[in-house]
């Protein structure tokens, strides 16, 4: 098994399937970087997507009175945690396909057991979080709560 591993590793390793000699050599659903929308759709299709809302809806919860999108805070960078405390291990878990079970996709704190050896015990305080930012859509909905004293120590 840990041959066979090795040489789907290394068969996939020397495929050349990323590289392109000319950005527009890329191309999604038949468009390539630097075409004209012109050569796709019309010019009131166009204007339509312009005006349209194309953002997603609301998801997350920022405290008890303003929601807004995950997305929106990546863009606008608020997703800056360092220090505070985070329910991740309390309202989610991230099991990896070996069985390792983290407290979430950020995998902060490490593992906390596995599934298949019977080490995995469910955590039951939040954790302070030591990473500069939460870059995880599923992460950043997770409860956090700012901690002056958490903070200090980082």
């Amino acid at each position: 098994m840990k041959k066979l591993s090795l040489y789907i590793f290394l068969g996939l390793l020397w495929c050349n399937v990323g590289f392109a000699d000319d950005i527009r050599d890329f191309e999604i659903e038949g468009i390539s970087i630097g075409d004209s929308l012109l050569d796709y759709y019309s010019e009131e299709e166009i204007k339509f997507l312009k005006i349209q809302n194309h953002n997603p809806p609301h998801n997350t919860l920022v405290d008890k009175s303003k929601t807004c999108n995950v997305n929106d805070m990546l863009i606008l960078k608020t997703n800056k945690f360092k220090g505070w405390l985070c329910n991740a291990g309390l309202e989610s878990l991230m099991i990896n396909w070996d069985g390792d079970v983290h407290r979430a996709t950020c995998r902060v704190g490490g593992s906390i057991g596995n599934i298949y050896n019977g080490t995995f015990e469910i955590p039951k305080d939040p954790i302070v979080c030591t990473r500069e930012w939460c870059t995880c859509a599923a992460d950043i909905n997770l409860t956090k709560i700012k901690n002056e004293n958490t903070q200090n120590n980082l």
